[in-house]
């Protein structure tokens, strides 16, 4: 097993992946955007941001992906946020996550991030103490609603 950076070739895999992450979220609202609105995204993070791959016999099992950017509240301070952590239904509770998380905490570091934010969806077979261990502290709780638009 192994990770490594997306490139553009990788982008129909992470789509239909990506899509697979968003119909995760308790909203009747989809949170994923048109097919062309999401390839122009994905490749924009894959050019610019960040994107990562694990592999298992040379097949796609997960995937990550984040930015960083100013902190909204903080301009001086940067913040490496995690937008999608994601492993394909088989292989969750292998090595892949913690290798794709691995990769997500090197990109950061060398991205002089000041802070690194992690979300952890609910039901995520990734616990609060695999976090913790690796320094993460919890910072807030965050929920969704609808709104009227």
């Amino acid at each position: 097993m192994q990770v490594r950076r997306a490139v553009l070739e990788d982008v129909p895999w992470l789509l239909t992946q990506l899509r697979a992450f968003a119909d995760q979220y308790p909203t009747r609202r989809a949170i994923w955007p048109t097919d062309q609105e999401a390839e122009l995204l994905v490749g924009t993070l894959i050019r610019t941001q960040f994107v990562a791959i694990a592999e298992e016999d040379g097949q796609p099992i997960g995937l990550i992906a984040g930015v960083c950017q100013p902190h909204a509240l903080n301009q001086s301070l940067t913040i490496a946020t995690e937008l999608a952590w994601w492993v394909i239904g088989p292989k969750r509770g292998s090595r892949a996550g913690l290798m794709l998380l691995d990769a997500f905490d090197r990109w950061a570091n060398d991205s002089q991030a000041h802070l690194v934010n992690m979300t952890l969806e609910v039901g995520s077979p990734v616990s609060d103490r695999c976090l913790t261990r690796r320094g993460y502290a919890l910072a807030e709780r965050q929920y969704l609603r609808e709104g009227v638009a």
